[in-house]
């Protein structure tokens, strides 16, 4: 059923909500949920840096996902009230076969938890529990076919798809077991127990990209397990170090090589780690000490960093993945008494989904720097230099800039700051060129691209560009009681400093104390000054002194001139 303008959103509902910048979600959310029912809101983050978007409306969100192509998120709601009986799906607003308006689906007898889209994002499953996939075509708003049956009482929480789209794992909390589906028959391959006798209680199951690797934990049972997918029916541990025996999810890094288990412990005092494996062994490799009590667990597309959600404190903490050092800790809205669930990413790892049950709501969370604006190339034969103006650094500076031309691979520039050079292009060539910063948290929003055409030719040699050059006025020498003074006036071309040396015109010895002028402008006349000491006087008593001041610019540029002047001095009785 869809949503009513100004009505209240209705109690165990999955939401779609579009994934944007802050205004197109602040306008996407006035739309989808009436300003009588809720708001969307910024709550500033440590220091104001982080944008913490929260959306209203949902009833107990468990669980959330990303499509593949970033545009939309499916969040489920599990309303812990028996008496509501109702689950229904969203659709993104403008999809075909949909209604205007936020489109819901009546999801009734099945208790939604884990979701996962077919990587085509043709299609999404649901656990439904007590023992059910829902298939959803997002095209029609529709559930495509009878849900697949799995074995009476097997409760699935969480799903798993791997990247060919060939297999769908759930982990069964009711009967300690994992099923495989086959998506494209829509059956079920094989079910195996994790342990007798039942007890483990599954909690999450991950597949690596690769989709060689599935690991399931068991949350009671303490113990992360790897199923062959050879046969789909063997299962091997992982032990985790005492006491951390409580694993909640697990994440694979991109290569597959590590598996990043959110874990916690019992024990007084009660201990709490991102614990990670080696994925080749089989064995625990290090531990990573949590801000707060781990919940939910996801990498970066790169793999350098994980996004770990602290259920006890209410908070996203973002971690490298090598070392464990906590970058940034960002504080979510709530009441007392809220809590960190699931977390998703985007695909471009620039925004964070965290759902937050006791509070029924949703957390947006920006990641990366701001997106750079003001575009503007100047472009030569096989380059052009982007100018623009810097975002928000979000909470980290900003170490580096990449460009996408054409709307392809992002390359960095080798720049932390305006303007980047893009490189390599063809003469005489129409570009199109976005840019976005890099942090050390995550890569920024994308700028809006900017159109340029290289040039043909180079054109003529424009010839070398003048130096800087230092004018000098006429000296004029005043006799003091101890010294005698040069006064010159100087004007420099540029910005530098201004440095003069007098010496006589035999250069047999330096008789003169001369000052130097450091000037901020160009153009600017000065006075320098040079003064004839003791010796000096001596001197002028028996005969007149020649002296030749050089005067030397040394710009800000690096770049220097140099001039001389002439000065007589006439014996002095």
């Amino acid at each position: 059923m869809a949503l009513r303008a100004g009505a209240a959103p209705r109690r165990g509902e999955y939401h779609w909500l579009t994934v944007g910048l802050r205004g197109t979600a602040r306008r996407l959310a006035r739309r989808v949920f009436p300003a009588a029912a809720c708001a969307l809101f910024v709550a500033a983050g440590p220091a104001g840096a982080y944008e913490v978007s929260t959306t209203g409306g949902f009833a107990y969100p468990v669980g959330a996902a990303v499509s593949p192509d970033g545009s939309s998120v499916l969040v489920s709601n599990l309303d812990p009230s028996p008496a509501d009986g109702q689950f229904y799906l969203g659709a993104p607003l403008g999809t075909a076969g949909c209604s205007a308006s936020p489109f819901s689906l009546d999801m009734a007898g099945y208790r939604p938890g884990g979701l996962v889209f077919a990587p085509d994002g043709s299609r999404a499953y649901v656990a439904g529990d007590p023992s059910s996939v829902v298939v959803v075509d997002p095209a029609t708003c529709q559930v495509d076919g009878a849900p697949v049956t799995l074995p009476v009482g097997s409760g699935p929480g969480a799903l798993a798809i791997n990247r060919q789209g060939t297999r769908i794992y759930t982990a069964n909390a009711l009967d300690s077991s994992v099923s495989v589906v086959d998506p494209r028959t829509r059956t079920v391959i094989n079910t195996a127990l994790l342990a007798t006798p039942i007890g483990q209680q599954p909690s999450d199951v991950e597949v690596s990209a690769d989709g060689s690797k599935v690991y399931v934990t068991a949350y009671v049972g303490g113990t992360v397990w790897s199923l062959d997918t050879t046969d789909n029916a063997t299962f091997s541990s992982v032990a985790l170090t005492y006491p951390f025996d409580n694993p909640s999810s697990v994440a694979f890094s991109p290569d597959g090589s590590r598996a990043y288990v959110a874990n916690t412990s019992n024990a007084a005092p009660v201990a709490r780690e991102v614990t990670v494996i080696d994925t080749a062994s089989g064995q625990v490799v290090d531990g990573f000490t949590s801000a707060g009590e781990p919940k939910d667990i996801a990498v970066s597309p790169g793999g350098n960093l994980l996004y770990v959600t602290n259920f006890l404190a209410n908070s996203l903490s973002i971690m490298d993945a090598s070392t464990g050092e906590v970058r940034a800790t960002v504080a979510l809205p709530g009441s007392s008494g809220s809590r960190g669930g699931a977390v998703a990413l985007n695909p471009a790892g620039t925004r964070a989904w965290v759902t937050s049950p006791v509070d029924d709501s949703v957390h947006v969370v920006r990641l990366g720097p701001g997106a750079p604006t003001g575009l503007a190339a100047s472009p030569g034969t096989g380059s052009a230099a982007i100018a623009f103006t810097p975002g928000t650094s979000n909470g980290a500076p900003v170490t580096d800039y990449q460009y996408s031309l054409d709307g392809g691979a992002w390359t960095s520039a080798g720049s932390a700051s305006a303007p980047v050079t893009v490189s390599g292009l063809s003469a005489g060539t129409a570009y199109s060129v976005r840019l976005r910063a890099i942090n050390g948290q995550a890569p920024g929003d994308p700028s809006v691209p900017v159109a340029f055409k290289t040039s043909t030719s180079p054109g003529p040699s424009p010839g070398p560009s003048p130096g800087p050059s230092v004018s000098i006025g006429t000296a004029k020498v005043s006799v003091g009681r101890r010294s005698v003074s040069i006064r010159t006036a100087v004007t420099p071309s540029a910005a530098g400093t201004v440095t003069q040396v007098a010496r006589q015109r035999s250069g047999r010895r330096l008789v003169t104390r001369c000052r130097t002028f450091r000037t901020g402008k160009a153009a600017r006349q000065m006075t320098l000054i040079c003064r004839i000491g003791a010796s000096g006087r001596r001197y002028l008593r028996k005969r007149s002194m020649r002296l030749i001041s050089t005067f030397t610019l040394k710009a800000a540029n690096g770049s220097a001139a140099s001039a001389t002047k002439s000065t007589t001095i006439k014996r002095r009785r």
